[in-house]
């Protein structure tokens, strides 16, 4: 039988307090069909997230209007690798209250998240390319659909920045949808901005200690992996839709991408040692294959299979995109920049900023001024 996780929102009231008004509520779910097999409560938002055994959501929904006539606030069916983990874990409990005849446990866990984060080109070379009124009319554009569509889909707006937003949501399928009305509701103006947006998750209890810290992190790996107006998505998020919701919408590889996990783990490792050290200006291929554990061979082959390019190119353009985000500050300054982003001098930077963003480093910073 399916199992699903059932949410709710509970105002002003406990652990101890749920465990007792909902001991007889799992028992007449065991007599329609529905089982219970643990929950978590977060009670700092006053949520509750039910592990469910059912025939299908509306069994589930029939049985809330029998017993206590509150609607879920969302119903979401899990893949059943997920559901092995979440039973499989021993969080630490808090608070631990036997349920006769059931053996569910109350713990206080955070929520399930699901991020998403944007990118768009850096507003100063947008301006440069276009001019600076055009360009801050698609970035205002820009703004207002982002954010109305994080709301729309029941998400929140955690940090906003220059080129882009990180968001959280409840639920992966909500993250994805998300991300597919942006770039629907942007259209073309997605590829004049090079929208990129990546979808990453992590269950409601920590496994493996991942923190949230670090599914934003690989989340922001992800929208750095796409191309113009692409959603890059993680293989959880992946198997999670694709599973239990319309699969059409991976149908466009030019529209959403989607990692393996091994993919995903070599992405990680790359990016990780990457920013660890492209400060360094004597860092080669040799340290990266010393640090990662891998051989040179291999190495080239998943940089080209997985990210498209060479380590030498990605190790370029992650400098370069670095050298942005200092010469965007006032008091930057060329040779400094150049030496600060790892590049052996100011004449070589500037001729790999040319070729990469089609202007001198020397405009940029008059542009930066104008502005």
């Amino acid at each position: 039988m399916p199992t699903y996780m059932d949410t709710h929102i509970i105002l002003g009231k406990n652990a101890v307090f749920i465990a007792e008004e909902y001991c007889d509520y799992i028992t007449t779910h065991k007599n329609n069909n529905c089982k219970y097999l643990n929950y978590w409560i977060n009670e700092n938002k006053d949520n509750v997230f039910f592990l469910i055994e059912a025939p299908n959501k509306e069994s589930i929904i029939n049985l809330h209007h029998k017993v206590d006539g509150l609607d879920p606030k969302e119903i979401i069916l899990l893949n059943p690798k997920i559901s092995a983990a979440l039973l499989n874990q021993i969080p630490e409990v808090e608070t631990s209250i036997d349920l006769k005849p059931s053996e569910i446990k109350i713990f206080n866990q955070p929520d399930y998240k699901a991020f998403l984060v944007t990118s768009t080109l850096n507003s100063r070379l947008l301006q440069h390319k276009i001019g600076i009124h055009k360009a801050y009319k698609l970035l205002s554009l820009h703004d207002e659909v982002i954010f109305q569509q994080i709301h729309k889909y029941g998400g929140h707006e955690i940090e906003s920045e220059d080129e882009g937003v990180i968001a959280s949501f409840t639920s992966s399928c909500q993250a994805l949808e998300c991300a597919n009305s942006i770039q629907k509701e942007l259209g073309h103006i997605a590829g004049s901005i090079n929208l990129r947006v990546g979808v990453h998750a992590g269950v409601p209890v920590s496994i493996n200690n991942v923190q949230y810290d670090d599914i934003i992190k690989f989340a922001r790996y992800l929208c750095n992996l796409g191309l113009k107006k692409q959603i890059v998505i993680s293989s959880m998020v992946h198997e999670l839709y694709t599973e239990y919701y319309d699969p059409k919408i991976m149908s466009d590889p030019d529209r959403i991408r989607w990692l393996f996990p091994c993919e995903g783990e070599f992405l990680e490792l790359l990016m990780d040692t990457l920013t660890k050290n492209w400060r360094n200006p004597k860092l080669e291929i040799n340290d990266f294959c010393k640090q990662m554990s891998i051989s040179k061979s291999q190495l080239y082959r998943k940089c080209k299979s997985i990210i498209g390019t060479s380590l030498n190119t990605v190790l370029q353009d992650y400098r370069l995109s670095k050298s942005l985000e200092i010469l965007n500050k006032t008091d930057s300054n060329i040779s400094q920049t150049a030496f600060e982003t790892g590049f052996t001098s100011p004449s070589y930077f500037a001729k790999c900023f040319q070729k990469k963003f089609g202007l001198q480093p020397t405009s940029f910073l008059k542009n930066s001024v104008a502005t």
